[in-house]
């Protein structure tokens, strides 16, 4: 019988040194982007230096040789970080407009005979943002779920605000695009359809709310409330932090079962000791009755 040997996909380089190198590259390169002063740049990135002396001394072994060679090796690269940042910072412009060069040098588009071929055990592969780590790269987003045969008027109309609103609509991180199977549970977003999701990303260093009034998740949020697209939003990612009661009846008219749901809860938790002010505010537009 064959033996199946895995080839995983690399995300990033496959030494860990390097790989740490070009993570921290990547959180100095975005932390600039979405934000506009240098002194707030700098002092977001502090976490992003400490991560990775942390990792370095971890990846030789932790001791005391370890320590100081990671010390030093932290040190130089944030000198050369902060000269970087004052230079970008002050000519911003700039920053802006290598952006799509540098992206293409990092993660270039995939060109035929020139793909990176893989293969893996399921519990593996899938996760790949398990190979990002969560300081250097730490990544918030919203993930909307419409039903599949949406998908051409999503894709359209997001075509249309990623050439007509440019980096205002695309960001600088991210989007991921997949499908997912139907679901038998009440308040699955998957409820009883195929769906197509859209996760907008958003680094988590950026200044501001991207769930706000103005945020960045919102204009996709209300673009596809307008367009009449349906749409389900994932409980555990970012959901509308504006218009609580506007958008407690629009999830709840997405959802056939909704009211069955609220009524079993309800019976459950007589009491609302699990239902937080969060939550309240999300599933019903007020806050806990305290009662």
């Amino acid at each position: 019988m064959p033996v199946f040997d895995p080839a995983p996909y690399e995300e990033f380089a496959d030494n860990n040194f390097v790989s740490n190198v070009e993570q921290l590259g990547a959180s100095m390169l975005f932390t600039m982007l979405g934000n506009s002063k240098f002194l707030v740049v700098w002092k977001k990135l502090k976490p992003s230096f400490a991560e990775f002396r942390h990792l370095t001394e971890l990846s030789w072994g932790g001791g005391l040789f370890a320590k100081v060679i990671a010390a030093i090796i932290t040190f130089l690269l944030k000198c050369i970080g902060f000269l970087l940042t004052l230079f970008f910072m002050t000519f911003n412009g700039l920053l802006h407009a290598i952006y799509p060069v540098v992206v293409d040098v990092l993660q270039p588009l995939t060109k035929k005979g020139n793909a990176q071929l893989f293969m893996d055990y399921t519990y593996s592969s899938l996760p790949m943002d398990n190979g990002a780590n969560d300081v250097l790269m730490g990544t918030e987003f919203t993930e909307i779920w419409i039903p599949l045969s949406d998908t051409q008027r999503a894709m359209t109309l997001l075509d249309k605000m990623f050439k007509e609103d440019k980096f205002k609509a695309t960001g600088y991180y991210s989007t991921e695009l997949y499908a997912g199977k139907k679901s038998s549970y009440w308040l699955s977003p998957s409820y009883e359809r195929d769906v197509f999701r859209i996760d907008f990303f958003w680094f988590s260093n950026n200044e501001g709310n991207p769930a706000s009034k103005e945020g960045f998740f919102s204009q996709f949020w209300e673009a596809l409330r307008n367009e009449n697209i349906p749409f389900r939003l994932h409980w555990a990612k970012f959901l509308p932090e504006y218009d609580y009661k506007d958008w407690a009846t629009y999830l709840r008219l997405q959802y056939p079962r909704w009211d069955d749901f609220m009524a079993l809860r309800a019976k459950r938790d007589p009491n609302n000791i699990f239902l937080t002010n969060y939550w309240s505010l999300h599933l019903f537009g007020k806050m806990k009755d305290l009662k």
